[in-house]
């Protein structure tokens, strides 16, 4: 599938020297063009390869300075326009980068250089084809860069011992390995893994938690699953260093295969993981294995920055940090799309205790008009109604109580703990209730509302999700649903947990979300939620909230 993003590649060909005195002007100049995502080429031979072919491409020996280059190209993108994904390549570093194959995916939409082409536009683009192709043909836009000399330098803030700086040491490994979650690549994992590829000839082998590792991460139920993040993994990497040999394991405990693969000759790791490095060698030796030298990347600090909303978030650049402000923003298109002259209704859907009626409310007050699922639920079950006989038929008259409605806890005996007896009453009840909702939804369009809101507990469950435009969840961590249920409800452990089992599982839940919203903070933050989703929603939909 052909992705939308609009790619930008900024051509880098002054000396590293040079580069590292100009880079913050470049980047600041880059990132007024790019739109989605910068991919940056660092090649001091390129300008004179382009007047004479001939010369042969040379290795960057300064892996160092080109080290201090990366960081901070990726330190201050982020804190300049954190939206846009930049992606620096580090070719020719061990050796002379192959061509990379049309397969790779690499695409641009126009071309940024630190350099006049002084007519070299047509050498540029016999460069550029046989080392960066594009998949797609495209009249490209070259634009030159100016960078004013009077802009102040970055400041050497590198932080953490050199002694653990194996790239100052000049060292290089054939086979190195690392370890991580990787959720949705940002800067921080991007300059980790670019420092594993300086320090890396051959292969790399990188462990990616999974399972019960991931259970303490704030927000897992967002974690992408395994494969999507093994899958960005090397598709990074891929476009950084086609060379370099790149294998994803998953891994269930902290060490993974670092403790017992005999091959492996470096560990890199994080400032707050470098502890771990010391006990993986511990086991190595344990093992029979030889120590891995530790090389220990800094982290970076998540600035502040006007694109995101970062009250209580970690001070490094995180995935949690990332995963946080996704709350209450578009994660995928809506089902179905807007159109005009149609109610576009909203789906809204969460687990036990996980703070759906606030959230209504939240809603109601925006503009939104609400049909409650529950309440039409009771009205399935009104006597007279086509519901109400077919129950009673199946159910039998002992469900009747004194007035001749049904006696729910009644019913509610019968269907327990039988999944054969439960279908058959929602194959009658969901149904009617779709019925009634369909009916709520026309009366509050013809009184003038646009954007209506469905909630619905068993929105997924009943399928209802396919009539809607969009389905927006509301989740907490289980542990959180059922300390706010047995303290709401005076429900025991086993009942709240029984009744946790017993329904969609968020992560699942979250597969179908086109918008995710989690109060486990400060009401605050939940309100702050709503208000993003509902802002964008009325982007979305190009109009006020009344017809």
């Amino acid at each position: 599938m052909v992705s939308n993003k609009k790619k930008t590649l900024l051509l880098l060909s002054q000396q590293l020297n040079d580069l590292k005195l100009n880079l913050k002007p470049l980047i600041e100049e880059s990132l007024k063009y790019a739109r989605n995502e910068l991919f940056v080429y660092i090649n001091p031979c390129l300008k004179s390869r382009l007047i004479n072919p001939e010369i042969k491409q040379n290795l960057i020996q300064d892996r160092y300075r080109l080290k201090q280059i990366v960081r901070q190209l990726y330190q201050y993108s982020f804190k300049l326009n954190p939206e846009i994904s930049v992606t620096c390549l580090l070719h020719n570093v061990h050796q002379v980068t192959k061509p990379i194959e049309v397969e790779s995916g690499f695409s641009y939409d126009q071309i940024l250089t630190d350099f006049i082409l002084e007519n070299l536009e047509n050498e540029l683009d016999r460069f550029l084809n046989h080392y960066l192709p594009n998949m797609e043909p495209k009249k490209l836009t070259f634009i030159q860069l100016n960078a004013d000399k009077n802009f102040e330098n970055f400041k050497n803030s590198q932080n953490g011992s050199s002694d653990f700086d194996l790239i100052k040491k000049n060292r290089i490994y054939m086979n190195s390995v690392i370890g991580g979650t990787y959720d949705r690549l940002h800067s921080g994992h991007k300059i980790l893994l670019s420092e594993s590829v300086l320090l890396t000839k051959n292969k790399l082998l990188i462990g990616v938690s999974d399972g019960e590792l991931l259970s303490r991460k704030k927000l897992s139920d967002l974690i992408e699953n395994f494969e999507k993040r093994c899958e960005n993994l090397k598709k990074f990497l891929a476009i950084v260093n086609p060379d370099l040999n790149v294998i994803t394991e998953r891994i269930t405990d902290p060490y993974g295969p670092s403790i017992t693969e005999p091959e492996y000759e470096c560990l890199i790791v994080s400032q707050e993981t470098s502890s771990g490095g010391i006990k993986v060698n511990e086991k190595r030796l344990q093992n029979n294995l030889n120590e891995l030298e530790i090389h220990v990347v800094n982290l970076i600090n998540d600035e502040a920055s006007i694109f995101v909303d970062n009250i209580g978030d970690e001070i490094k650049i995180s995935s949690s940090n990332h995963r946080r402000r996704l709350l209450g923003t578009l994660l995928k298109q809506p089902y179905i799309p807007y159109e005009e002259g149609k109610p576009y209704v909203i789906g809204l859907t969460g687990g036990l205790a996980s703070g759906k009626s606030h959230i209504i409310k939240d809603l109601e007050k925006l503009g939104a008009a609400v049909v409650d699922s529950d309440k039409l639920g009771h009205r399935a079950y009104e006597r007279g109604t086509d519901a109400y006989q077919k129950i009673v038929e199946i159910f039998g008259n002992d469900i009747i109580d004194e007035y001749g409605e049904i006696n729910r806890k009644s019913l509610g005996k019968k269907v327990f703990n039988s999944q054969i007896e439960l279908k058959k009453l929602t194959d009658i009840v969901w149904p009617e209730i779709r019925r009634l909702r369909d009916i709520e939804i026309k009366r509050l369009f013809d009184e003038g509302n646009k954007i209506i809101v469905v909630e619905a507990a068993v929105m997924l469950e009943a399928k209802w999700h396919k009539n809607v435009n969009e389905i927006w969840v509301v989740f907490v961590p289980e542990e959180e649903a059922i300390s706010r249920a047995m303290q709401r409800d005076g429900s025991s452990l086993e009942k709240v947990k029984q009744t946790i089992s017993s329904q969609m599982p968020n992560k699942e839940k979250i597969e179908y979300a086109n918008v995710v919203f989690c109060s486990l903070w400060e009401r605050e933050f939940t309100i702050r939620q709503v208000k993003k989703a509902w802002d964008l929603l009325l982007e979305r939909t190009k109009s006020d909230i009344h017809t």
